[in-house]
């Protein structure tokens, strides 16, 4: 069950906690795909939900934050300078938008690809697509925004 802490105004955060993940860490920088996240630093700072948010993951087994607001709450440009100020913690950052895919095969299959050094072969099953995403999330820190 999600503990939901509210934002002013009007942003609701739900931290879900996870157990049984793979801590394990590759060396090197973080490789980051910021997609379609656009940069808004001449908008407000949200400072004491940016801070919020921080220490709510950095308790252990935070591993889910779902933000949810009204639109033209702040909640793409909070997610943007939360994904940027913690970033370096994980071994993969992607940041997606939904509106561009028509289903999702495409974005999973993306993401796969992204996470993938090596070419991947053509996957049929959705159930396939999942089931391989799990595999990567457990074996390795990601930072998934969409």
């Amino acid at each position: 069950m999600p503990r939901s802490i509210y934002l002013k105004p009007a942003l609701k955060l739900d931290v879900y906690q996870v157990t049984n993940l793979s801590q394990t860490r590759r060396a090197g920088k973080p490789r980051v795909d910021w997609g379609e996240a656009a940069d808004n630093s001449q908008l407000a700072v949200r400072n004491q939900e940016l801070d919020n948010l921080t220490e709510k993951l950095n308790v252990k087994d935070s591993r889910l934050v779902l933000i949810e607001g009204m639109q033209g709450m702040g909640k793409n440009n909070l997610s943007y300078r939360l994904a940027k100020k913690i970033h370096a913690r994980y071994e993969f950052v992607i940041w997606r938008s939904l509106d561009q895919y028509t289903s999702i095969e495409e974005l999973l299959s993306e993401w796969l690809s992204f996470f993938s050094s090596e070419s991947s072969e053509e996957i049929d099953s959705q159930e396939q697509l999942w089931l391989d995403l799990k595999t990567h999330l457990t074996e390795y820190r990601c930072l998934l925004i969409v």
